[in-house]
């Protein structure tokens, strides 16, 4: 190979490890695994001219990649709220807790009520540039985000009875 052909496949490869995240890395080394364990079935069956482990390198394949993608939710965008109820007195204050999990740096993140009426109500969103409160939650509701912990807490002062509801967090990729 020439040295032009080699400088390019060590810059990619240098790109590749410094700016791709870990969970990427991990689809892309099964994806890769599929394809070499692919070629390897291939060129064992022109030299044979049978194909006698398909099925048990097909199961294998399958099974690898459930357990590689299944990992903690390996592609899935993850929310996690603490799930019990809260019974609060009018006029405190309550912080309902959320984290989140997600390859995307800087997600879409909503706060959401199902009230008694199980109507949905929207409360407030927030992105790395935007912020939007429905009517009802400015001054009262707020949030407390951290990127670093990966954290999105609602809090509510001045608890009032109309507050009743169960209460979700929510996240997309950005827009």
């Amino acid at each position: 190979m020439s040295a032009s052909v080699v400088s390019v496949i060590s810059r990619f490869l240098e790109e590749y490890l410094s700016t791709t995240p870990q969970r990427l890395k991990l689809l892309d080394a099964y994806l890769l695994y599929i394809l070499l364990t692919g070629a390897l079935q291939f060129g064992y069956c022109l030299l044979v001219g049978t194909f006698p482990f398909n099925s048990f390198l097909s199961g294998f394949i399958s099974c690898v990649g459930s357990f590689i993608l299944a990992d903690k939710g390996m592609l899935c965008n993850k929310v996690t709220q603490n799930s019990l109820d809260q019974t609060v007195a009018i006029g405190s204050e309550v912080t309902l807790l959320c984290t989140y999990d997600t390859q995307y740096l800087n997600p879409d993140l909503y706060w959401y009520r199902k009230r008694p009426d199980h109507s949905f109500q929207f409360i407030l969103y927030r992105d790395n540039i935007r912020a939007y409160d429905a009517d009802f939650a400015q001054g009262r509701f707020s949030v407390q985000h951290s990127h670093t912990h990966r954290t999105f807490h609602l809090v509510i002062s001045s608890v009032r009875t109309e507050d009743r509801a169960t209460y979700y967090c929510a996240m997309s990729p950005p827009r």
